[in-house]
């Protein structure tokens, strides 16, 4: 599972950053944990798949005197298709939800579409990251979720001397999808389906970074889907948004509590970066197929975080940049899941994946995007926006928490004629006032289901200006923080 040593080098010259391999991550996953065990706790048969739910044990983290709990538990559920293929591919969701003695009472509606789409084996584990969780510092006392676990875990890294790295929450949810690929192919072969070779594995934000990261710790990954986590180069990436907003964005809420943006540029925050950033895994990514899914209106990320990384991404990969949608993608769920199952479909079929190559001229007047497809697309779109500001390079849907929060920035969309080389291109001038996003999608109908699968892909967006309102925050980015905390303080608590 480790490169050779002439690529490691490569990989080190062309990014500068002297990365040692394995780095803690790796180290952490492949050490054995007497903790692993599974149990069968439930069957559910649906109408067309049967669901098995297992109760996984997949680790210990830490002590039980460092954090409770320091045993991960997690529900697995496995779902086998009626109209099982013999495939051996399969897939894993990775999850969230909070802890609880009780197996679930239904079934995955997602893992259920791709398992029936597919004809293949799809699991599901929850728990990632388990939660809530209590820390001894804070004497078992403060009940913490998502980000806040993150972020408590980040602080402690950056502010310790020793900087352990055993304390990034990353390690142990990327450590959870491992045990749950182990348990999978253990427990298959017990019901009489064949035990998967490989796994595709997709998440959602906190689960789509680690979605990133298993390439780097385990071969039986063979493509992934990391959802709404545009979060390559990381230091670069977050720099980009204060410049964007001239302001952290609501969501951030639990790292400005604990004062961990204030890092951003210093030399500990690269160390942790070194550690979690999925660009430093690039020559474990490359050989994959990555299908990135994200949203133009995401309260947490920029739509052109991408311009950070990815001219840096290796190998066979596609961008979609979601249009209308937020950190959810709720409004456009079941379109994303129908271009996942494709994904799934051509890898199965070992069929070539559409792509794109992507030429674009930046400008503070006009700018444009020509994309050259690798097959002719069946329909080819220009989608773009302006923000509502004119001093916030700001193109989120949400600007803060409850329903009076939201900017209507609609992107409006037109159809493209290619050129005669079969080239599609769009050029947008820069607005009156504010800035102004595009973008090109290219849309593919299959023959999959009878034509009813489709695969989106889009270009990077490009924002026209190409200026930011906001110088970097440098050695500061901590400072805006106490005014966002009592505006959000009685929203949260």
């Amino acid at each position: 599972m480790v490169p050779s040593l002439a690529v490691l080098f490569i990989f080190i010259l062309s990014t500068c950053t002297a990365i040692d391999f394995p780095t803690p991550l790796q180290t952490y996953v492949q050490t054995p944990d007497p903790t692993y065990s599974y149990t069968l706790t439930s069957t559910i048969k649906g109408p067309t798949t049967t669901s098995y739910f297992l109760n996984l044990i997949s680790q210990t983290w830490l002590t039980a005197q460092d954090v409770r709990p320091s045993i991960w538990k997690h529900w697995l559920e496995i779902v086998v298709p009626d109209q099982y293929s013999g495939s051996l591919q399969s897939a894993v969701i990775v999850g969230g939800g909070g802890n609880s003695d009780s197996p679930p009472v239904g079934q995955d509606i997602t893992a259920v579409i791709l398992a029936t789409t597919t004809n293949s084996v799809v699991c599901h584990l929850s728990q990632i990251p388990n939660q809530p969780t209590f820390f001894a510092s804070e004497g078992f006392n403060r009940r913490r979720s998502e980000d806040a676990i993150i972020a408590f875990t980040w602080d402690h890294f950056l502010r310790d001397p020793t900087h352990n790295p055993l304390w990034l929450l990353r390690l142990p949810m990327v450590k959870a999808v491992v045990r749950a690929m182990d348990a999978a192919q253990d427990f298959l072969p017990r019901r009489g389906v064949p035990s998967p070779e490989k796994f595709i594995i997709l998440g959602g934000s906190k689960r789509g970074w680690t979605t990133w990261l298993l390439p780097a710790v385990d071969t039986r990954v063979n493509a992934i889907v990391p959802m709404v986590i545009p979060i390559l180069n990381l230091v670069n990436s977050v720099n980009q948004m204060w410049r964007s907003w001239g302001m952290w964005t609501y969501t951030f809420y639990d790292y400005m509590e604990m004062g961990t943006l204030d890092f951003l540029n210093r030399p500990e925050f690269q160390l942790m970066a070194d550690i979690i950033d999925p660009l430093v895994y690039m020559p474990y990514l490359e050989p994959i197929p990555k299908y990135m899914i994200f949203s133009t209106g995401d309260e947490f990320f920029l739509p052109d975080n991408p311009r950070n990384f990815y001219n840096d991404v290796r190998g066979q990969f596609n961008l979609r940049m979601a249009p209308n949608t937020d950190h959810s993608l709720s409004a456009l769920s079941e379109v994303i899941i129908n271009a996942i199952s494709t994904f799934f479909l051509y890898i199965i079929n070992d069929v070539p994946i559409p792509t794109l190559k992507e030429t674009i001229v930046y400008s503070n007047t006009t700018s444009s995007i020509t994309v050259i497809p690798s097959s002719p697309p069946t329909e080819a779109k220009l989608w773009q926006a302006t923000t509502v500001s004119d001093t916030r390079r700001d193109f989120r849907l949400h600007m803060c928490p409850g329903a009076n929060c939201n900017q209507p920035v609609i992107w409006t969309s037109n159809t493209l004629t290619p050129n005669p080389d079969g080239s599609y291109s769009a050029s947008v001038s820069a607005p009156t006032t504010g800035w102004t996003g595009f973008m090109i999608e290219l849309s593919y109908q299959t023959n999959f289901n009878q034509g009813q699968n489709w695969f989106q892909i889009t270009s990077e967006v490009v924002v026209v200006p190409d200026r930011y309102p906001f110088p970097s925050c440098g050695q500061d980015c901590g400072n805006n923080g106490t005014q966002i905390l009592q505006n959000l303080h009685s929203v949260r608590y």
